[in-house]
């Protein structure tokens, strides 16, 4: 039996919209969603099989909410307010009959002052047959955005930046002060395209920081450093979060091949992407050949570990030159994003290309 398409909207954060929106591409292609669209700045339409959809509400990092799109009117005029509500009306009857339902409203980045949502809120609930308007305990919540152009649907998810928030490094039970966001650890996850359950493996995982959002997104979570203290305080902060993964101590200069841990071995056979955060000039330990050795470390272990077509999101500093193609990986999107006046971390997917 074919399956239905829901036309998604997708209201990105703000903080990185190319990253955003790479992020939603990517999670795109994880489940066969077609025609992504830039609707306007921060706004992403897609067409998304249904049994799918949840995907997006519950991963992405980038993102506020989204929306199952009803009725709408892109661009500029605002001339056809009444042909939008007529439309999302008969669209949305259906859906709150016999249901407690809610209407939310929310200017987009940009949006037109001329659009006077409290207005449209008060009318909607009104013109809603069939269901019964709570505010406090809502079955089904409708939404109406106005950016450039006016969008109504149906919520099927928000973002939860409080959650995100708590787990913060300076949240967790062991923590250094280095480390990305968890949000931005997210879109990296997603940027890897890895299904859910699939393995995620981190060679340098420090505090755990992508370690605990892949377990938090439904991945197996493995992990290793050269450090025995951040592996214990990886797998705290893995259990504080009720996680679990497979954690130890390695030097990403020591090959998994000789250990039996390569695409064949014990390991690698579970492995489909690798995502890092690495400690460059923070750990001689790790850097005794310099950054570059290191980098060159970490694309050996990548080409045992993931099989051809696999991908690797990797972060750099700005200050360091960027390899376009190493080891049969080459490099697919970067993104850029400035932490404060002297520092800006460059976000790398590579995908491997050949066996290596």
């Amino acid at each position: 039996m074919e399956i239905e398409l829901e036309k998604l909207l997708i209201q990105l954060s703000g903080e990185n919209y190319a990253m955003g929106e790479g992020e939603v591409r990517a999670l795109a292609e994880v489940v066969g969603a077609k025609e992504l669209e830039k609707v306007e700045e921060g706004l992403i339409r897609i067409k998304c099989p249904s049994n799918r959809s949840s995907i997006f509400h519950n991963r992405l990092g980038l993102a506020h909410r989204v929306m199952m799109e009803m009725s709408s009117e892109d661009g500029e005029s605002f001339e056809h307010n009444r042909t939008v509500m007529d439309g999302a009306i008969g669209a949305l009857s259906p859906r709150v009959k016999g249901k407690r339902f809610a209407v939310s409203t929310h200017r987009l980045h940009g949006g037109s002052k001329d659009v006077e949502l409290q207005g449209m809120r008060k009318e909607l609930g009104r013109m809603l047959l069939g269901g019964k308007v709570d505010l406090e305990d809502p079955e089904v919540i409708v939404e109406v955005w106005a950016g450039r152009g006016l969008y109504m649907g149906v919520r099927r998810g928000t973002i939860d930046r409080k959650e995100t928030e708590a787990r913060k490094v300076d949240r967790r039970p062991f923590f250094s002060p280095i480390s990305i966001h968890p949000k931005m650890a997210r879109a990296m996850i997603n940027l890897a395209r890895l299904e859910d359950g699939e393995a995620l493996y981190d060679p340098f995982c420090g505090t755990g920081g992508i370690l605990i959002e892949a377990g938090m997104m439904g991945m197996k979570a493995m992990g290793s450093d050269v450090r025995e203290d951040m592996v214990q305080g990886t797998k705290e902060n893995l259990a504080h979060f009720g996680l679990s993964g497979e954690v130890f101590v390695h030097d990403v200069n020591d090959t998994f091949l000789d250990q039996n841990m390569g695409r064949d071995g014990e390991m690698g056979g579970g492995v489909s992407g690798l995502v890092t955060d690495p400690p460059y000039g923070r750990s001689t330990r790790i850097v005794g050949s310099g950054a570059s050795g290191l980098i060159d470390a970490c694309f050996c272990r990548a080409g045992e570990l993931l099989e051809e077509g696999r991908y690797m999101a990797m972060v750099f500093p700005d200050t360091m030159e960027i390899p376009a193609e190493k080891g049969g990986f080459v490099l697919r999107e970067r993104y850029e994003e400035q932490v404060h006046g002297t520092l800006t971390r460059v976000f790398c997917v590579y995908r491997k290309e050949s066996l290596g």
